[in-house]
């Protein structure tokens, strides 16, 4: 019986037109996401003999055909053959094939029937030449190829293929690679293929999906449902038809994987039951491991045919997909894998703690030691797992982070733990790099107490390791001379015990900061950056993440804003990456770039990142870290809680003391309370503060800037200038680039008050050239409205000067009328509101009696409000209050 069309011209909204089907009829094209790159893919492949379309079970192959059916025009008629099992013996199959292109072409060809299995050279070269004879063109889909299982009927396919055909297209759709000489068809450039990766759905494609079933998810939704089934359409399919009339979206796409229900049956019917029971049972056991390589499946599964194995699933798009070109290590897609694991532990629950046993051992030889203890967790094995911890408790440190090392230790028995002089080690220093010194304590005692139950041949390392701890305690502490003296030691006795090759590495970092807080800022950044590149030879990134940090924040305190903004942004990416962005190592990033943000006057980017810091070093007592973000935040906080930030610094201040911080720390606590006092308007508390430790004789720019302001506060504009020797500002090095800045500024401002305009002019200049390398904004927003007028005047021609001086004309702007922290406050008297009212007439030609007059007051008031405003406004005259009250836009 000849086949009939499955549509006609009429039937457009069915299946596809002028399709005839031998069985079954091809599935109607329903809505699918627009995919015209792989339909243009398909119209290419159509030109040539073979277009071979590869992918998992619900990967879109079907619908993908019948899509392009549909929507593209051929070059004649199309036959549709769905693979049966039953095709397996040759005749059969090219009886079908035959009848197909018989009914579509109209031309009757030669049947097979007959025949012996083995079909000959004979038949295949005559059907191939009466093919070619044909009037029409023919495309031919055999869909469900992997269904044949027939290496006869392959084999007799092949040949067929070495035909140059002209008429016949042949479109194979299967989930495994058909045993057709592949390599050959595509060196000739007669084979067009799609495999899995061009079938599964991007990002936005995904997003189509889901809209077309009607369901609008948010961009966070849409990425971690893809990131779960990595585009596989069956299983984002799956997620639509779950999430119709879900009460807790939310909750579902967080908990979404391969064991949800809907996606675990089909899983199990269409790929796990579709295998032998011997490759079931391969990868149950070797779904433990996130990759797998052939002598670790061996391991897993006591075989010694791993390699055959793992080729043949990676070939039948069996869910297993390889890691690297060489075909050398492969894994499991994410949702089968966790498919996998569930059926293990639900259908071999003795094997699963076995698998996991299997593997620890195995990693524990072949590395890395991580993922050997992971297993050995998992397992339950708490003995093997102590002595991993405690031999690689270091590298763990530095390759996975603390957080994950701290889980370990405290999941060991308390029996374990509390015998363990080494365990207890690799615990303090999980806690120590968590900033969680109390806990790092009681793990230290621990250590202590049971030291001479260390084994003769590990006391060596033991002694090496309590070194280690020693340096991690002391630069958490702040103490950086005991940081440097073990640092020293450890690097001293890395010849004498084994020990992990980057501990060289740690050792370095480690006495690069204790340096730069000691005496060498210079040498301390320079041997960061040293150390920077080992850690990232050894591809030790957690090391990398505390160098880039620490580098970030030294250089910032060094007042190299755009470098320290490098190092931090390469610090964050990386700890984004990892999941380390509230590890207390990456505080000093978010420190970084806080500083950096304050000072270029950007305050709510500023705000951000400080209270990242704060949130990264969280309970942690890192206490060189928490001290200068709390000094920092209070900077911020000044501009609208001057009462709040002065208690904030305060308290820092007292804490660096106690804690015995670096002198440096000291000093600039001290600077930053004196500086708030005097913009709280309470100088004497500020002189206090700095008068405190003895800090001004060792920062004299710094002194020389609050007493100045102090000065200038009291009216007193000649004390000020005084005190702003240049020479003061003029040799200042980078750390004290800001407040250089700034002292200019306030220099500048003190000669415009005495009336030495060409002085003042000069050295706003001066102050915008020192500003503008590294883009000070806040060090000039902080001198306040008089120095507006002063920029609007020294930069009359387009410069980079100029555009730094329109950047903070606008921000001094932006303050609006003066208020209790406004700088305008610090830098003058505030006149009160009966001095204003006053003022407002000074420019007019009204006498002081006519003044009086007109505010209902006495004429002796309108001359004590008059002699209060020239005070305050250093000016000695009429005509030069109502100047100097201009340029302060007072009127």
């Amino acid at each position: 019986m000849t086949p009939t069309p499955t549509g006609s011209a009429r039937d457009t909204g069915n299946r596809p037109v002028g399709v005839v089907a031998l069985r079954p009829a091809p599935p109607e094209p329903r809505a699918a996401v627009p995919r015209p790159h792989l339909l243009d893919r398909l119209d290419v492949g159509a030109r040539g003999p073979l277009t071979l379309i590869t992918g998992p079970a619900g990967g879109g192959k079907t619908q993908l055909l019948t899509e392009w059916l549909s929507a593209r025009p051929r070059d004649g008629p199309t036959g549709w053959m769905s693979i049966e099992p039953t095709d397996r013996r040759p005749a059969r199959f090219w009886d079908e094939v035959v009848k197909l292109i018989t009914g579509v072409s109209g031309h009757e060809l030669a049947p097979a029937h007959g025949r012996a299995d083995v079909i000959d050279d004979e038949f295949i070269g005559s059907l191939a030449n009466a093919i070619d004879g044909l009037e029409v063109t023919v495309t031919v889909v055999l869909d469900d190829f992997e269904q044949l299982h027939s290496r006869l009927v392959t084999e007799s396919l092949d040949r067929f293929l070495r035909f140059p055909q002209q008429r016949l297209h042949l479109v194979i759709a299967s989930r495994i690679d058909p045993g057709l000489s592949l390599p050959r068809l595509r060196l000739d450039g007669r084979l067009t293929e799609l495999r899995s990766a061009d079938l599964a759905l991007s990002p936005d494609e995904a997003r189509q999906l889901f809209e077309l079933d009607g369901l609008e998810l948010d961009d966070d939704h849409i990425a971690k449902l893809h990131e779960r089934t990595e585009g596989w359409i069956g299983g984002l399919r799956l997620a639509a038809l779950s999430l119709r009339g879900h009460p807790d979206p939310d909750g579902f796409v967080r908990s979404f994987a391969g064991d949800e229900r809907t996606v675990a049956d089909y899983l199990i019917e269409e790929v796990l039951h579709q295998q032998p029971s011997v490759i079931r049972d391969f990868m149950l056991r070797t779904s433990i491991v996130d990759e797998l390589e052939p002598e670790l499946a061996d391991a897993l599964t006591g075989r010694a045919d791993a390699v055959g194995a793992l080729e043949l699933l990676a070939r039948s798009n069996a869910f297993l997909v390889p890691v690297e070109e060489e075909h050398r290590r492969y894994r499991y897609h994410p949702m089968f894998q966790e498919l996998l694991r569930s059926q293990l532990r639900y259908r071999m629950p003795d094997a699963y703690a076995l698998q996991h046993r299997r593997a620890a051992r195995w990693f524990a030889a072949h590395g890395p030691a991580s993922t050997a203890v992971r297993h050995a967790v998992a397992a339950g094995d708490v003995t093997v797992a102590a002595e991993l911890v405690s031999e690689h408790w270091l590298s763990l440190l530095m390759h996975r982070g603390a957080t994950e090392l701290s889980g370990w230790v405290d999941s060991l028995a308390p029996r374990v733990l509390a015998g363990s002089a080494e365990l207890a080690l690799a615990g303090a220093g999980a806690a120590l790099a968590l900033g969680e010194l109390t806990h790092a304590q009681s793990y230290i005692e621990l250590a202590e107490a049971k030291a001479r139950d260390v084994p003769a041949k590990r006391r060596a390392r033991f002694a090496l390791s309590r070194t280690i701890v020693t340096m991690l305690d002391a630069r958490l502490r702040g103490d950086y001379d005991a940081t440097r003296n073990a640092a020293h030691k450890v690097l001293g006795s890395l010849q004498v015990a084994e020990a992990p090759g980057d501990l060289r590495v740690v050792a370095h970092v480690y006495l690069a900061i204790a340096e730069y807080w000691i005496e060498d800022t210079g040498r301390g950044v320079t041997q960061l950056q040293e150390a920077l590149e080992l850690a990232r030879r050894d591809s030790c990134e957690y090391v990398v993440l505390d160098c880039l940090a620490q580098l970030a924040l030294l250089t910032a305190l060094d007042g190299r804003l755009h470098e320290a903004a490098g190092f931090a942004r390469g610090a964050v990416d990386l700890a984004m990456r990892n999941g380390w962005d509230e590890d207390p190592a990456a505080a000093a990033a978010f420190l970084a770039l806080g500083i950096a943000h304050l000072n270029w006057a950007a305050f709510g980017d500023a705000g951000h990142w400080l209270g990242a810091a704060a949130r990264a070093t969280g309970s942690a007592q890192t206490r060189t870290t928490l001290s200068l973000t709390a000094l920092f935040q209070a900077v911020v906080d000044g501009r609208t809680d001057i009462a709040g930030a002065v208690r904030t610094a305060h308290s820092a201040r007292n804490d660096i003391d106690e804690w015995g911080l670096p002198r440096s720390l000291v000093v600039a606590a001290g600077f930053f309370e004196a500086r708030l006092l005097a913009a709280a308007g309470d100088p004497a508390r500020s002189l206090q503060a700095l008068e405190r430790d003895g800090i001004a004789a060792e920062a004299p720019l710094q002194a020389a800037v609050v007493r100045a302001r102090l000065a200038l506060a009291r009216g007193d504009a000649a004390e000020a200038l005084e005190l702003l020797a240049p020479e003061l500002f003029r040799d200042a090095g980078t750390q004290d680039a800001a407040v250089a800045v700034e002292a200019c500024g306030l220099a500048a401002v003190c000669r415009h008050l005495r009336h030495d305009e060409d002085g003042a002019l000069e050295l706003v200049a001066e102050a915008l050239d020192r500003a503008q390398p590294e883009s000070f904004r806040f060090p000039l927003l902080a001198v306040g409205s008089p120095l507006a007028q002063l920029l609007r005047r020294c930069t009359p021609t387009p410069t980079r000067r100029r555009t730094l001086a329109g950047e903070i004309i606008a921000l001094i702007e932006q303050q609006g009328a003066p208020s209790l922290d406004d700088p305008r406050r610090v830098l003058l008297e505030p006149l009160s509101d009966r001095e204003e009212a006053v003022l407002r007439y000074l420019p007019t030609v009204m006498s002081k009696a006519e003044i009086a007059s007109e505010l209902f007051v006495s004429i002796n008031t309108v001359k004590t409000h008059t002699k209060n405003i020239y005070r305050k406004l250093g000016v000695g005259t009429r005509t030069e209050a109502v100047r100097r009250a201009r340029h302060l836009n007072l009127v």
